[in-house]
């Protein structure tokens, strides 16, 4: 089956899916404001909503774009703000861990990843200390950045144009419509992706954080991660555990989250490692949108995957 394919099958099962199926057929009742108000967790689920919901409904994400939602803590006036929101739109597994004290209606809360539970990604034990986003389970640790997985962004995305459905009956078909819309953006831009990493599937990669573990297990990328900052030049230690990493991982490219500082990135290149910006684009970025930021992340792929060895 075909990327494209792959995708729609995802939107036809997410819409059928047992986790939904057992939600409240409404939401409690909203607020008296004219238009309801959705608040998102982080900023793809923002985009998704604001793609969907456009004039119906205000999209907040009111977390700093300098910080990770994922260790956001909001403060105060923003936590009122997600109270009193008709919607609150999660990442779950423990992604935002704010909410749980807050005691919020269930028909409120939008589990996004509800619809693949059962998918989820247990990271290895030597992942326990890193920064990225990630939840519990049994004291192990699991991959939260799903959305840039095309196919998880579609049951995303499905999970919040089904829960405004129930918010806003009389404009379904407009959420459908916009829906379909933002499938087909990202069914594109997965059959990029894929052609992107075609031509060498098997290369070895390095990554700066064990975020990208959605990707990888999408597109069969061959994935090691360490622990360097991109706003911190990595210790001798840091340096000493890379060498001994690419001893049985000689990858000569390196995805980071954000720009590393431009020592760090000259000492990779004296090891013969070139880096390369994939930006999960958990906050707001400041020039562009979400959709355009992981299309600039194909082209990092197409051009890193179109230089030789």
């Amino acid at each position: 089956m075909d990327l494209g394919c792959a995708l729609l099958a995802c939107l036809m099962m997410a819409a059928c899916s047992p986790e939904q199926a057992t939600s409240p057929a409404r939401p409690s009742a909203p607020s008296p404001r004219s238009t309801p108000v959705l608040l998102a967790a982080n900023y793809p689920l923002a985009y998704f909503a604001e793609r969907i919901a456009g004039e119906f409904a205000e999209v907040e994400f009111p977390g700093p774009p300098d910080e990770d939602p994922a260790f956001w803590m909001p403060d105060r006036e923003t936590l009122r703000r997600f109270q009193t929101a008709e919607l609150l739109l999660l990442n779950g597994d423990g992604y935002s861990k704010w909410v749980e004290p807050l005691a919020l209606s269930d028909s409120r809360i939008v589990d996004t990843t509800a619809s693949f539970r059962a998918r989820r990604i247990l990271l290895p034990s030597s992942s326990a200390h890193v920064h990225g986003p990630q939840g519990e389970e049994g004291g192990k640790q699991l991959a939260l950045t799903t959305w840039i997985d095309p196919t998880l962004a579609l049951e995303q995305a499905t999970a919040i144009a089904r829960a405004l459905s129930r918010l806003d009956p009389d404009h379904s078909e407009v959420f459908e419509a916009r829906l379909a819309s933002l499938a087909e953006d990202l069914v594109e831009l997965g059959e990029r992706l894929e052609r992107a990493v075609a031509p060498d599937p098997s290369r070895l990669l390095l990554t700066s954080h064990p975020v990208y573990a959605h990707l990888g297990r999408r597109f069969g990328l061959n994935l090691r991660s360490v622990h360097f900052e991109p706003d911190l030049h990595p210790s001798e230690e840091d340096w000493r555990e890379l060498d001994l990493l690419r001893e049985s991982h000689p990858a000569n490219l390196i995805l980071w989250e954000a720009e590393p500082l431009p020592e760090t990135a000259q000492e990779l290149q004296n090891r013969g490692i070139r880096s390369i910006l994939f930006a999960p684009c958990a906050s707001s970025p400041t020039a562009t949108d979400w959709l355009e930021s992981q299309r600039e992340n194909a082209h990092e792929l197409e051009e890193a995957y179109s230089t030789p060895h």
